[in-house]
């Protein structure tokens, strides 16, 4: 008797995963569903450097043949070493300040050209310095219908609208895809786009590139997620009611 009410439920479960498996619509759930089969390349926006920006914090590594590099200006003694330091933080008027250079303006200028500008103004103290500017305070946030939100740091500066949802677990399958929201503060005002990722057209847009502090945000499919709650509401009264019909037929029996 017990077994057979076992085999009753296994059979029973075995139907709720694969009518669950299957009760999600998959046509707008695959990434860059245009792609031609016959070609292997397609065309992309071109990367722009993103600028240094007020209450960015970033590391300077200067360094030169001069034994009194480090005593002149105060910076750490290798490039890993003001990686992990505090950092320089671009201060409300977009300057930082380094030992024996004072203030240097570097609020719209990308990390090369901030190298530079550094390096014109050691050269007066030191002979050819050499001279690493990073942003370490690089950070994006996706939020929404993914699988782990959250806000996640980008040491080496780059990042595009793929890797970071993928950074995020990847969007749940109820997830927009078609319709990506990504907000990006543009000085004391924000600006918005919607990204297609269904589309190769995506690569094209100027948010498929992320800048500093951009927030995703994954819209869900309302109409889906709907059905999906249904479907289990209902899978799981179905099973309720076949499990008291076997154990009324098992006692019967």
């Amino acid at each position: 008797m017990f077994k057979r009410l076992r085999y009753i439920l296994l059979a029973s479960s075995v139907c709720f995963l694969f009518f669950s498996s299957s009760c999600v619509n998959y046509q707008n759930v695959p990434y860059l569903q245009d792609l031609d089969s016959t070609q292997n390349t397609f065309a992309v926006a071109a990367y722009t450097y993103p600028p240094i920006q007020k209450a960015d914090i970033i590391s300077v590594y200067i360094n030169s043949l001069s034994e009194t590099t480090e005593a002149l200006f105060g910076t750490p003694l290798t490039e890993s070493d003001a990686t992990r330091t505090s950092g320089y933080l671009v201060d409300e008027n977009g300057e930082i300040q380094i030992q024996s250079l004072g203030k240097i303006k570097v609020d719209g200028l990308t990390s090369l050209q901030a190298q530079q500008l550094i390096a014109t103004k050691a050269a007066v103290f030191v002979k050819n310095p050499t001279v690493v500017v990073k942003v370490i305070s690089f950070k994006i946030s996706v939020n929404g219908d993914v699988n782990k939100a959250g806000v996640f740091n980008i040491p080496n500066s780059k990042v595009n609208l793929i890797e970071a949802i993928s950074m995020a677990g990847d969007l749940k399958l109820t997830g927009k895809r078609e319709n990506i929201l990504v907000i990006r503060p543009e000085g004391n005002s924000f600006t918005y786009g919607r990204v297609n990722l269904l589309s190769k057209k995506a690569f094209l847009s100027p948010y498929f590139q992320l800048k500093n502090n951009d927030m995703i945000v994954i819209e869900p499919n309302l109409k889906r997620l709907q059905n999906e709650q249904n479907f289990y509401k209902n899978t799981s009264l179905i099973l309720s009611v076949i499990t008291v019909l076997a154990l009324a037929y098992s006692r019967i029996n």
